[in-house]
């Protein structure tokens, strides 16, 4: 699956619905669920209703 035209393994821009931001490695998306590797945190989890925007790092 991709969301915004981002994958497994794509360094991202996750943009939530409240506004704030976390950069990090896409490690698994599904319908429901993105898990990010968190340079900071390791492994978050993110529903996909939270989320706004998902756009590549360059």
């Amino acid at each position: 699956m991709r969301l915004n035209g981002c994958g497994e393994g794509d360094a991202v821009v996750v943009v939530y619905t409240n506004g704030s931001r976390r950069l990090g490695v896409i490690s698994s998306l599904s319908e429901h669920l993105l898990v990010l590797e968190d340079l900071h945190l390791g492994a978050v989890s993110i529903p996909v209703r939270d989320i706004a925007s998902v756009t590549k790092q360059d």
